[in-house]
């Protein structure tokens, strides 16, 4: 596990890009690290061999008289190993790590925590937002898929087809009605 705290001079919108750069820059580093390709699951997980290995959350607050971004924690968990014994029954199905075994854990984790450091920083110092934008979406996994889009209270759900990202990297999803929305958060589930 690692947090990160980001002090940038950024607006509102640009702040809601950091879970997206910060999950670019955990795939690409494990990608470096085990020299095998993850996927991203929108917005924050990232999956090996249908399994999640990574899980990225970020918080921030706003200055209320510029609208700028104060500060964020990005907060990036990933799956070393398994751990002994192996995953708990409940989550064994579902829950991956990066490597199949703990030895030299330590040794990867210092290596793939310095990849992510130097990747995200890269990324926001990146002049071209769009490449970010491109190596984002060519590792999701739930474009031109059927999802589960569910409420933020967890009681309802709708049936929906996840059909792209936006600039903004909002999950652009077509109900079974033919409405459409772009997705800010919120939970889906996609079977593949």
């Amino acid at each position: 596990y690692m947090s990160l705290i980001l002090r940038r001079d950024l607006p509102a919108s640009a702040a809601l890009r950091l879970t997206p750069l910060a999950a670019v820059a955990t795939a690409e580093a494990i990608e470096a690290t085990i020299g095998r390709g993850v996927h991203i699951k929108w917005v924050n997980d990232i999956y090996l061999d249908n399994k999640k290995v990574c899980g990225i959350l970020t918080e921030g607050a706003m200055d209320p008289q510029t609208q700028a971004l104060q500060y964020a924690v990005v907060g990036i968990g990933v799956n070393i190993a398994p751990p002994d014994g192996g995953f708990p029954e409940e989550i064994r199905h579902i829950a991956g790590a990066i490597l199949p075994k703990c030895e030299n854990a330590a040794e990867v984790r210092d290596a793939l925590a310095e990849r992510i450091l130097s990747n995200l920083m890269a990324l926001l110092e990146e002049s071209d937002p769009a490449g970010a934008h491109t190596r984002y979406r060519s590792r999701l996994v739930l474009l031109g898929h059927p999802i589960t889009v569910h409420s933020a209270d967890g009681l309802s759900s709708r049936q929906a087809l996840a059909l792209d990202i936006d600039e903004d990297y909002r999950l652009i999803v077509r109900y079974e009605d033919g409405s459409i929305e772009h997705l800010d958060s919120g939970e889906v589930s996609v079977r593949l």
